[in-house]
């Protein structure tokens, strides 16, 4: 029997949405003489195989054309040290360009709740100011190679 901790990390969902899931019918706790939940480990392989999995994402940027060789030599050293990745994301463009395909792109997958963690070579890849106002790492987290 595992406790709600133990199946929202196996998940890789919030203790808030597992009391959804549980209110939705997609997994039944069992419901301890104290009042506290235990799952099923069978129940939650079973959830496993309902939940959407969450991507890594390398995200790369350089701010010119004339930069595309640097911007190979980012993607390439984030695939070199980062194992397991689900998607590449790249821009070319100014930082300060809150509009780069890609850098929305990105954001879009994050709101949708399809990113569990951003892989960036540099803080100021993916934004030029404000790097230093987010807590390190961030909600999905995010890593920096630098």
């Amino acid at each position: 029997m595992l406790k709600p901790k133990e199946v929202c990390q196996k998940l890789g969902i919030s203790y808030r949405t597992l009391q959804s899931y549980v209110k939705k019918g997609y997994i039944q706790p069992v419901i301890l003489q104290s009042g506290k939940w235990r799952f099923k480990e069978e129940d939650v392989e079973r959830l496993m195989g309902i939940v959407r999995k969450r991507k890594v994402i390398l995200y790369a940027r350089v701010s010119s054309n004339t930069q595309k060789d640097d911007l190979v030599n980012q993607v390439k050293y984030l695939e070199e040290n980062v194992k397991e990745y689900d998607q590449v994301i790249t821009d070319v463009g100014s930082s300060l360009n809150m509009k780069r395909k890609g850098f929305l792109k990105l954001l879009r997958m994050i709101l949708n709740n399809e990113v569990s963690k951003v892989i960036i070579a540099y803080p100021d890849r993916l934004v030029r100011f404000g790097v230093n106002n987010y807590p390190y790492p961030p909600s999905p987290s995010y890593h920096s190679y630098a």
